[in-house]
């Protein structure tokens, strides 16, 4: 049977500043929904995978530790390869499609 999840509801659902809402698996990977409202990461590697980020919602910068800063919007998707230190900063509200095999 088909899995059917309906992000919308999902994300309109959190009301916290950060929030991570894992909702499937696919060939191993985690899929889920990264609500971030005005807050930023502290920069950091992961060293067992890449880290895909989709922007559904609202504008979202991925930074690297090197300086370079990537802005997603609706509908733009960015890979962070694994060991590149990064952060996810986000000033007002976006929820983003998050897809990687990091624990935890």
């Amino acid at each position: 049977m088909l899995e059917k999840h309906e992000l919308k509801t999902l994300s309109d659902a959190v009301s916290d500043a950060w929030k991570n809402v894992n909702f499937a698996k696919v060939n191993g990977l985690d899929v889920r929904l990264r609500i971030v409202t005005d807050r930023a990461a502290n920069f950091h590697t992961h060293e067992d995978s890449d880290e895909l980020f989709c922007c559904l919602e609202g504008v979202a910068n991925l930074d690297t530790a090197d300086g370079d800063t990537t802005t997603l919007k609706p509908q733009e998707l960015a890979i962070v390869p694994r060991n590149t230190s990064h952060r996810l900063r986000v000033e007002g509200r976006a929820v983003l499609l998050v897809i990687d095999a990091i624990e935890g």
